[in-house]
């Protein structure tokens, strides 16, 4: 009986097997004559089902807590809830006092020191303060010129004529707090709901935040602080600076890198972090990938190609076009780990024979092909694109981007001109 019974299982599992070949195959012939189709829906379709994330789905919790605790799931109680929260949500409230009648005659302190005559020695003390090689205000006068000993015996004659009147000339109302690219001034990027401050120096940054301070008091918002950063972008060899800067009366932290449509800055310009995050989020997105490799019992090499080059290389090679000019190890091993995903090979097989028998093209090839890609569509915009101009002004410059991607041109057996 026994003998009778370990036969029949070996039976069993032969034929299971057997048969879960035969599955399997039919599973990749299909996908395989899906993907050559003209119509692609069917294979995307088909895709979407395979792996364990498909039976994940989210419902939308139909319950509040009630203030003495208890939980209502009510259907209708739920969405008049949700209804009042959202219309009182942005409400203005009319009772909160103003802040100009908080300032009250006892709060007022007399300083009448501020009304003397602006004295030469304050006026040297000013001009000496000054920072030098930076661009000039709309007066087009540079601090170097100012630091002249007739400029200083002018200056006191000047700023007392205006302090006597009342008035200053209109040049003087508007500031430079920006960084000049050639004749234009870059001082703000606004994505959505995220503004980025751009300032050559403290003082211009710190002017910057006081415009914004009083814009959000004018319209009773807060500033998040938390949310808020200064990231001070120079050489390694130079100090950070130790500013303090404020925004509606809170203090603004220092950061090491910051985040913008997705891609990391780093204090020192060197896209290092840039290029770890995203190996991290391409090998989830290859962790996805490999799971729908296993539900599916194996694939083709088109569909398995076809499916890394869709899902994995959009994250792996984002902005690949600025940070793509040297070799990167970590988005290399994203490569070679789903090659030898595919292949089933150990952990210690040459890279490059693995490459090779997938027929992919390298990782830097990619990157350099991004890299003059991007140069090339900036070459072909408008004069007057604020791009072009950058990267006009790169060219001059030792540590540009420009120079960094010229040099690739002969490695593709490309020419610029």
């Amino acid at each position: 009986m026994k003998d009778r019974y370990c036969n029949e299982r070996k039976t069993f599992d032969k034929l299971n097997r057997k048969f879960k070949r035969k599955f399997n195959i039919q599973k990749e012939r299909d996908l395989q004559e899906q993907l050559n189709s003209n119509c692609k829906r069917d294979f995307w379709r088909s895709i979407g089902k395979l792996g364990v994330a498909n039976e994940r789905t989210e419902n939308i919790p139909w319950e509040i807590v009630n203030p003495d605790g208890t939980v209502n799931t009510d259907r209708d109680a739920v969405l008049n809830t949700w209804k009042s929260d959202f219309e009182t949500l942005y409400a203005r409230n009319d009772n909160i006092d103003d802040l100009d009648n908080l300032v009250n005659e006892e709060n007022i302190t007399d300083l009448p020191d501020l009304n003397n005559n602006i004295t030469r020695d304050e006026i040297v003390k000013a001009v000496e303060h000054t920072k030098l090689r930076k661009a000039a205000g709309y007066d087009e006068i540079p601090s170097e010129v100012l630091k002249n000993e007739s400029a200083i015996d002018l200056l006191p004659v000047i700023c007392n004529g205006c302090f006597e009147l009342g008035k200053v000339p209109e040049q003087w109302t508007s500031g430079v707090c920006g960084i000049r690219i050639g004749d234009d001034l870059l001082s703000i990027l606004l994505y959505a709901d995220d503004i980025a401050l751009i300032a050559p120096d403290e003082d211009s940054l710190q002017k910057m935040l006081d415009v914004v301070s009083d814009w959000c008091i004018q319209w009773k918002l807060d500033v998040n602080p938390s949310k808020s950063n200064v990231v001070h972008f120079r050489n390694p060899s130079i100090d950070r600076s130790n500013f303090n800067f404020t925004c509606s009366r809170q203090n603004i932290t220092y950061a090491i890198s910051y985040k913008y449509l997705g891609m990391w800055l780093d204090e020192h310009l060197t896209f290092d972090k840039a290029v770890r995050e995203l190996s991290k989020s391409a090998s989830r997105a290859l962790g996805a990938l490999y799971g729908k490799f296993i539900s599916a019992g194996g694939m083709t090499h088109s569909v398995y190609s076809k499916l890394y080059f869709t899902m994995v290389e959009p994250v792996l090679f984002y902005s690949s076009g600025i940070w793509g000019t040297k070799v990167h190890s970590v988005i290399n091993s994203i490569q070679n780990k789903a090659a030898k995903c595919f292949m089933s090979v150990g952990r210690y097989t040459a890279n490059t024979a693995i490459r090779g028998d997938m027929g992919w093209t390298s990782c830097f090839t990619k990157q350099r092909t991004a890299c003059i890609r991007l140069l090339s569509r900036i070459l072909r915009s408008d004069d007057t694109r604020l791009t072009r101009k950058i990267t006009e002004w790169t060219k001059n410059r030792r540590k540009g981007w420009y120079v960094k991607v010229k040099p690739l041109m002969p490695l593709l057996f490309l020419m610029i001109h």
